[in-house]
C-alpha cells in the first residue's frame, strides 16, 4: 500500500500519453494505471473532453467540445452529466439548468402558472419554517452506502499487494487508502466548514450534495454555479431546444396536450421528470389540472410520482391543497384552544356548491386516488402539514382510511407553534359522526395513543372549557345537584374560588349572563330539615357565612384570607349591581296593565298583612330587608 501511495504521489506531478487500441488517446495524469485528476481525452468520434477523471470515469467540472462547435461545460458523476451545466450552440443559444445524464432535470426559468404554497396562506400557516431548510455536511457522501464503511483497513480484507479488486467507486468497500486518495481528489481540507444550505431536499438534494462535494473544483467551471442552482438566468443566451422543449412539456401537460406531450417524450426532447425554477414538474401540472390520461402516460415514461417541489410540495400535496380549501375544515376544539393559533370564525351558511364545483372536486379527487393508485408516497411532502392533517380537519373518513391504507404516518404532528397537535388530537375533537369514525381508524394506526400536545410552556386560563360549552350552547341554567346549585353558584362557590383571580371570576360570572343565565332564578338552600329559596345573590351570602372568614376580625385574618375576603366582597358587589339592572329590566317588560293589577293585589295583601300581624311593622322590615338587597 506504501509503495501505491508513493506511485501516485509520483504521477500526481508528470504526464503521460497513453493511446487506447488506436482509437482514443488520453494526454494528462495517471494513478495506478487509470486516469486520473486532470487531463485531455481524445475521442474516436473528433470531440474532446478537457476536465478531471477519478480513476478512469469523469467524475467533476469538465467540458465537452464536438466537431459542429456545440459545447458542453459543467459537472459529471460516473461519465454523465451529474449537476449545473451550460451547453452551447453554434447560433448562440444555450440550454442551462441541472442535467441528468443528456437531459435537463431542472430549469431556470419559471413556467407560468406554477404552484406556490404562499398562493394559500390559509395552508401555509402550518408550515415549519425549519422545514423549509436542508443542510449538508462536509461529512456527508449521498454516494457512501453502509456496506462501503467497513472496513476501512485495507489490510483485513486485501491480499498484499492487491489495491482494489473493482473499479466501480459507488459499491466499492472503502480502505483507508481510497479515503486518503479521495482526500487528495475532493481537496477536504476544513472540516470546521459550516453545513451547506439547499433549497430542495428530496431527489434533487443528491445532485446538490454532488456539487458541494466537487466545490473545490468549481474554479474549472467558467460558469457561475451558484446563479444556476439559484435559478438565474440573465447571464446566458437565449433558450436553447431542450430549454424550450422542456417549458413546452409543462405547459402542455397543465393543457391536457396529450399528443403534445407524447410528441415531447417520444422524441426524447425532454425528461419527464423536468421541473422548472420552483420545482413544478410537468406531473403537478398534469395533476392539479386533473389530466388523469396524462399523469398516467408521464410516470409511465419514467417521472417520479412523489418528487416535491422546492417548497416541499408533491403533486398529491398540491391536489390535496385544491380539495380541501379553508372553508372545508371542521370547527375543532383542540386548535381553538391553541393560543398562537388565530381562531377565525367561519361562517354557517349552507356548504352546497354548484354542479360544476360538485364535478371539478370530484375531478380532483379522481386525481387524488390515481396518485396514490400508482404509488405516490403521502409522507414525502414537508409543507405545509401532512396531508392527513387535511383530511381529518375536513371530517373526511373515506380519505383519510385511504391515505392510512397507502402508508400516510398517523403519528404526524402539527409544528409547535401551533401546539404540536396530531390528527388523533383533532380527530377527536371534531363533533359528530365523521370524528367518531376518523378516531376509530386512527385509533387502530396511531403508535402513540397518550401523545400530547406540545404545551407545557403555555397556560390555560380555567374557564376556556366553559366558553367552548356556552359556545356551542350549552345550558347555563341546567340546575346542577349537590351543593352547587346552578353555574352562577359554581362560580361565587368558595369550593373552586382557589383556581381563579377575582378578575376572572367577574368575567366568568359575565360570561354566564352573557350567554343567558338568569340571576333571578330560584336557588334552594337547605341546612338540616329546614329550606328556604333565593336567588344566586342569596346563595353567595349564604356561602360565605359559613367560613370562619365572616366571623373574624378583618385584621386578624392572615394575608390568603384578607384576600379571600376582598374577592368575596367584590364579587357581590358586583353581582349586587347585575341584580339592580336585571330587576329594572325585568319590571320594563311588564304589561302596564299587569303591573297595575299587581300593584293593587299587592295592596290587599298588605292590608291582610297588617291586620294579622297587628300593624306595619313587619312589612316596614320586608320592604327594608328588598331595598337593601337592590
Amino acid at each position: 500500500m506504501q509503495f501505491h501511495l508513493f506511485l501516485s504521489y509520483q504521477l500526481y506531478h508528470s504526464s503521460c500519453l497513453v493511446l487506447f487500441c488506436g482509437l482514443q488517446r488520453y494526454v494528462g495524469k495517471l494513478y495506478i494505471g487509470h486516469r486520473h485528476r486532470n487531463g485531455v481525452n481524445y475521442r474516436p468520434d473528433g470531440s474532446k473532453f478537457t476536465g478531471a477523471v477519478y480513476l478512469g470515469r469523469v467524475e467533476a467540472y469538465g467540458m465537452l467540445e464536438w466537431k459542429d462547435v456545440r459545447k458542453f461545460q459543467g459537472l459529471y458523476k460516473s461519465d454523465e452529466r451529474f449537476g449545473p451545466g451550460v451547453e452551447s450552440y453554434p447560433d448562440g443559444c444555450q440550454d442551462v439548468g441541472l442535467w441528468l445524464r443528456d437531459h435537463l432535470i431542472k430549469l431556470c426559468t419559471e413556467v407560468p402558472g406554477y404552484f406556490p404554497v404562499l398562493d394559500y396562506p390559509a395552508h401555509y400557516r402550518y408550515t415549519d419554517d425549519r422545514s423549509q431548510k436542508g443542510y449538508i455536511s462536509l461529512e456527508e457522501d449521498p454516494f457512501l452506502r453502509n456496506y462501503k464503511h467497513l472496513p476501512f483497513d485495507g489490510n483485513d480484507i486485501l491480499p498484499e499487494g492487491v489495491f482494489a479488486y473493482s473499479r466501480n467507486m459507488d459499491r466499492l468497500t472503502l480502505t483507508h487508502s481510497f479515503l486518503e486518495c479521495d482526500a487528495l481528489y475532493f481537496q477536504k481540507k476544513l472540516p470546521e466548514e459550516d453545513p451547506w444550505p439547499v433549497a430542495n431536499v428530496t431527489s434533487l438534494l443528491v445532485r446538490r450534495m454532488h456539487v458541494h462535494k466537487q466545490r473545490r473544483c468549481q474554479v474549472e467551471f467558467n460558469s457561475d454555479v451558484n446563479l444556476i442552482l439559484s435559478g438565474a438566468r440573465n447571464a446566458y443566451g437565449p433558450s436553447g431546444p431542450r430549454e424550450l422543449a422542456s417549458e413546452q412539456l409543462i405547459k402542455k401537460a397543465a393543457r391536457g396536450d396529450y399528443d403534445g406531450v407524447s410528441a415531447i417524450l417520444r422524441n426524447g426532447l425532454a425528461h419527464p421528470d423536468i421541473a422548472d425554477k420552483h420545482g413544478y414538474t410537468a406531473l403537478a401540472a398534469a395533476a392539479v389540472h386533473s389530466r388523469n390520461a396524462l399523469v398516467n402516460l408521464l410516470l409511465d415514461s419514467g417521472a417520479d410520482v412523489s418528487k416535491c417541489s422546492d417548497e416541499g410540495l408533491s403533486a398529491l400535496s398540491m391536489c390535496f391543497i385544491l380539495v380541501y380549501p379553508e372553508e372545508s375544515f371542521k370547527v375543532n376544539i383542540a386548535e381553538r384552544s391553541l393560543h398562537s393559533y388565530k381562531w377565525t370564525e367561519k361562517s354557517e351558511s349552507s356548504e352546497t356548491v354548484s354542479d360544476a364545483e360538485g364535478i371539478v372536486r370530484q375531478k380532483r379527487w379522481e386525481a387524488i386516488q390515481l396518485l396514490l393508485h400508482r404509488g405516490a408516497d403521502p409522507n414525502a411532502s414537508w409543507a405545509p402539514p401532512h396531508l392527513l392533517f387535511f383530511a381529518d380537519k375536513a371530517a373526511d373518513a373515506e380519505a383519510v382510511e385511504l391515505l392510512l391504507k397507502r402508508g400516510a404516518m398517523s403519528d404526524v404532528r402539527l409544528p409547535s407553534k401551533l401546539g404540536g397537535l396530531t390528527a388523533l388530537h383533532i380527530a377527536a375533537s371534531i363533533p359528530g359522526e365523521e370524528g367518531v369514525q376518523i378516531t376509530q381508524y386512527l385509533l387502530h394506526s396511531a403508535p402513540d395513543l397518550n401523545a400530547r400536545v406540545e404545551d407545557g410552556n403555555e397556560l390555560y386560563g380555567p374557564d376556556k372549557a366553559v366558553i367552548e360549552l356556552l359556545r356551542h350552547g350549552a345550558d347555563p341554567n341546567l340546575p346542577l345537584i349537590g351543593a352547587v346549585r346552578s353555574a352562577l353558584c359554581a362560580a361565587v362557590s368558595t369550593a373552586y374560588e382557589q383556581q381563579r383571580t377575582a378578575a376572572q371570576r367577574i368575567a366568568l360570572v359575565d360570561k354566564l349572563l352573557e350567554a343567558g343565565a338568569d340571576i333571578l332564578a330560584p336557588v334552594t338552600l337547605q341546612e338540616g330539615q329546614r329550606k328556604a329559596v333565593g336567588t344566586v345573590v342569596d346563595y353567595a351570602y349564604y356561602e360565605y357565612y359559613q367560613d370562619r372568614i365572616a366571623h373574624t376580625p378583618y385584621h386578624i385574618l392572615p394575608a390568603s384570607e384578607q384576600e379571600a375576603f376582598q374577592t368575596r366582597r367584590s364579587l357581590l358587589e358586583h353581582f349586587r349591581v347585575k341584580l339592580r339592572e336585571r330587576v329594572i329590566l325585568k319590571e320594563k317588560e311588564w304589561d302596564e296593565e299587569e303591573l297595575r293589577r299587581s300593584k293593587k293585589s299587592d295592596s290587599a295583601i298588605h292590608k291582610r298583612v297588617s291586620k294579622k300581624k297587628g300593624g306595619s311593622q313587619h312589612v316596614e322590615e320586608m320592604r327594608s330587608l328588598r331595598d337593601d338587597w337592590l
